[in-house]
C-alpha cells in the first residue's frame, strides 16, 4: 500500500476512535449543565406546574429523553435546579462579614440574577409536594436565625424584634423588586429604578440595625 494511503487510513482510524472516558464525562457535565440552565429560566418564569419538559429540552438543544436519564424525570430536574440555587449562595460556614455588607451583598445577588428568588416565590405559590421546601433550604433557615440571634447578642442587631419577625422582614423586603415589579416600576416614579433600588439597598442596610452613635 502506498504510503500516502496508509497515511490517510491511519488519520481516519484516528478521527474514527472512541472518546476516551474523561471526554464521555465533560460531554456528559457540558449537557446537564445546559439542561438545569435552561430548566432554571424555565421554572422560575413559570413554576414546576407550568414549566415543561418539551420547552426546557429545546431551550438546551437536547433530546428530552436525556432529562429523564440525567435527573430521573421533571421533579428530580426541578430538585436538582433547587440545589444548584442553593449551594450557589454563601455557605454556612463562610464568616459573615457585617451586617449592612451582608445586606448589600444579597441584595445585589438578587437583583442581579432574580433566578433564585423567582423559584423560591413560585415555591410558596405552589402547593405541590414537589415544590415545598427541600431539606437543605430548610437547614439554611434555622442557620440564618441562629446569625441573626447572635448579631443581636453581639448588639449589632436591634433585641426590639424576635429574630423570626427580622428574617421574615427581611427576606419579603429583599425579594420585593423582584417579587412586585410592576410596584417598583410605580415607586421608582421619575428617579429611574436603578437609581431607586441603589436607595433602597442603602436604607435595608440601615434596617434593624443598632446606630452605631
Amino acid at each position: 500500500m502506498p504510503r500516502s494511503i496508509r497515511a490517510t487510513s491511519s488519520l481516519q482510524s484516528k478521527s474514527r476512535r472512541s472518546p476516551s472516558q474523561e471526554e464521555r464525562v465533560r460531554d456528559a457535565d457540558r449537557t446537564k449543565r445546559k439542561i438545569l440552565d435552561a430548566a432554571a429560566a424555565e421554572f422560575a418564569a413559570k413554576g414546576f406546574s407550568g414549566a415543561r419538559v418539551d420547552a426546557i429540552a429545546k431551550a438546551a438543544g437536547v433530546n428530552k429523553q436525556l432529562i429523564t436519564y440525567y435527573f430521573d424525570g421533571k421533579e428530580g430536574l426541578y430538585r436538582s435546579v433547587v440545589q444548584q440555587c442553593i449551594e450557589a449562595g454563601p455557605s454556612a460556614n463562610e464568616v459573615k462579614p457585617h451586617y449592612a455588607t451582608l445586606i448589600a451583598s444579597i441584595f445585589d445577588s438578587i437583583i442581579s440574577d432574580p433566578v433564585p428568588t423567582r423559584l423560591l416565590l413560585w415555591q410558596a405559590l405552589e402547593s405541590a409536594d414537589s415544590a415545598g421546601l427541600n431539606p437543605t433550604q430548610d437547614v439554611r433557615i434555622r442557620q440564618n436565625l441562629n446569625d441573626i440571634r447572635a448579631r443581636q447578642r453581639s448588639r449589632e442587631l436591634s433585641s426590639d424584634y424576635d429574630a423570626e419577625f427580622i428574617l421574615l422582614v427581611l427576606m419579603a423586603s429583599l425579594s420585593a423588586p423582584i417579587a412586585l415589579p410592576h410596584v417598583l416600576k410605580v415607586v421608582s416614579g421619575g428617579s429611574g429604578e436603578s437609581r431607586f433600588l441603589g436607595r433602597y439597598s442603602s436604607q435595608l442596610q440601615r434596617l434593624f440595625a443598632v446606630s452605631q452613635q
